[in-house]
């Protein structure tokens, strides 16, 4: 079946500026986006699916909301999705077969979690209500609620054999870019982006030529379907450096046609806020730790240190981490703890470490530090004043080693004449 482009139009409200009583201008602002793509089903040109998309300014969906449809003729009339043909009887009004409410060419769908309404339109032809005109456009309005004041009309060829729509294949958004992404293909986020197929021969295939940036899914698209998802790969991030990256999805429809859409990903370098960059431990004598704070990062975190046996680090590290001092202590100035997040964007804190014992000073709870032995001599140990030797004091401070004290032995008696 030849495939003919639908026209879009879109009305949001007036959007030009205006001057208010006061004589100062102001414009518009836009409260949603509401997009209509329309598609002909391959095995019935009667049957047009329609797929409204709701979405905020800032692109995020707008979910459970009530989206209304008017098609402008009585000639064509909203049916159940995916109708039966006893679907279609009874929405004629057909006595006896299944729900024999009438459908009118006024209907409603409930927007799902990508911000979608989808409704299909049933063209009605045959000898009695057959449009007067054979070939005409007409125009389906969608509106969405009210509180968001956005409307959205598509003109559709329609003629005594059904519905129209194709013609060059085309693929929207034809480019997309990422400025260091949410990587987390089990969550959609920043990191994903729905493209929609238009035109051509439905079923259509999709592939991305940058294996390691992305993956398309699903790459074969059923009856029906004309959207897939596009994921950031989750080890495409740059360990190292920022760098662009780029990617090319080619579409291909039932009859070869092919469009391309092309894929930027850019790691810029970019710089976390922690709440320290800089810690001191003074007089540490192992256990201490102190709490630090990633206060703008995007899970999941890694962490690396300059010197691992200065201390210890939570794995997996979350928004909020310790960093704990390792016994015994190890002096450091500094050891730097390097925080990444999964868009790349690197943090650091200098942490300090100056132990208690090894200062040359006895602290509480100390016996001696360094070559301090608060005046105690090997005499006083050996309890002998001919003793003679050099204490040393524990690595931990907290005993004397008095192995090399030495009592020497008493001098010969002189030697008789």
């Amino acid at each position: 079946m030849a495939l003919v482009l639908a026209a879009l139009a879109v009305s949001c409200g007036d959007t030009d500026s205006k001057s208010s009583k006061t004589g100062e201008v102001f414009v518009f602002q836009a409260r949603a986006r509401l997009n209509l793509v329309a598609q002909v089903a391959p095995d019935d040109s009667k049957l047009l699916h329609i797929t409204a998309t709701l979405l905020d300014p800032q692109g995020i969906p707008f979910r459970n909301q009530r989206v209304t449809f008017e098609a402008e003729f009585p000639d064509a009339i909203f049916v159940p999705p995916n109708p039966t043909q006893n679907d279609l009887l009874a929405c004629l009004g057909q006595s006896g077969v299944g729900n024999s409410t009438r459908c009118t060419n006024r209907g409603a769908a409930i927007t799902d979690d990508n911000g979608q309404a989808k409704v299909t339109l049933f063209a009605i032809a045959g000898p009695t209500n057959a449009p007067s005109n054979p070939d005409r456009l007409m125009r389906v309005i969608a509106e969405a609620p009210n509180s968001l004041d956005v409307a959205t009309a598509i003109s559709v060829p329609f003629t005594r054999l059904g519905f129209i729509i194709g013609g060059d294949l085309s693929i929207t958004p034809p480019e997309v870019t990422f400025v260091n992404p949410l990587v987390n293909p089990n969550q959609p986020g920043p990191s994903t982006v729905t493209f929609t197929v238009q035109g051509g021969r439905p079923p259509y295939t999709a592939n991305n030529q940058n294996k390691a940036l992305g993956q398309v899914t699903p790459p074969s698209l059923p009856i029906g379907s004309n959207q897939f998802v596009y994921t950031v790969a989750a080890d495409a991030l740059p360990t190292d450096t920022a760098g662009v990256l780029t990617d090319t999805i080619t579409v291909t429809d039932a009859a070869g046609a092919t469009v391309t859409a092309t894929v930027t990903v850019i790691f810029a370098d970019c710089d976390l806020r922690l709440s320290a960059s800089t810690i001191t431990f003074d007089k540490a004598r192992g256990g201490e730790s102190a709490n630090i704070e990633i206060i703008d990062g995007v899970a999941p975190f890694t962490a690396t240190q300059t010197f691992p046996n200065a201390g210890t680090l939570p794995n997996p590290i979350t928004e909020v981490f310790t960093f704990t001092v390792n016994t015994p202590p190890v002096a450091v100035a500094p050891n730097t703890i390097t925080i990444r997040d999964s868009r790349g964007c690197v943090g650091s804190v200098d942490v300090t470490i100056t132990p208690a014992c090894g200062d040359g000073t006895v602290d509480p709870g100390e016996v001696c530090d360094g070559t301090n032995f608060q005046g105690v001599t090997c005499t006083d140990i050996l309890k002998d004043s001919t003793a003679v030797g050099t204490l040393r004091c524990s690595a931990d401070c907290s005993k004397i080693d008095s192995s090399f004290c030495r009592i020497p032995p008493p001098p010969p008696p002189p030697a008789s004449e």
